[in-house]
């Protein structure tokens, strides 16, 4: 009785890492620096994502003015990260970014582990053009 209980275990855990299974490639329109800032962002790279604030903040500019200002495929720059599960990226942003422009949906999703799924071991890749405005 154990070894069955164990192997559905295994089985239910199986599948319900394949249920998610989309892989996101992200291009960028163009060279510009906002554009560089946006796919830093998406792609949970701090080190870059840092790198490209520093290089596109005027003098006596704040993180928050960017933050707050920086658009992504018309969102802003922390809610694009959040999108895509950019969540070291979305957690520095978060922090300078105003209230009215945060996320706040929150979600609950509720997933029947006794229904039987077909396990698609093929993953969807999509592309997203990011820009920036």
């Amino acid at each position: 009785m154990k070894a069955f209980n164990l192997m559905v275990a295994i089985v239910i855990l199986f599948c319900s890492s394949n249920v998610n299974a989309t892989n996101y490639k992200f291009v960028a329109v163009d060279n510009s620096s906002s554009t560089k800032l946006c796919m830093a962002a998406v792609t949970n790279n701090m080190k870059s994502l840092r790198y490209q604030i520093r290089h596109i903040r005027q003098p006596h500019q704040q993180i928050r003015d960017i933050a707050n200002t920086v658009q992504c495929n018309n969102q802003i720059i922390a809610n694009i990260a959040k999108t895509y599960n950019a969540l070291d990226t979305f957690a520095y942003l978060n922090r300078f970014t105003a209230s009215k422009y945060k996320k706040q949906q929150t979600s609950v999703t509720i997933q029947d582990l006794a229904a039987v799924k077909s396990i698609d071991k093929k993953k969807k890749t999509v592309v997203i053009m990011i820009a920036s405005r």
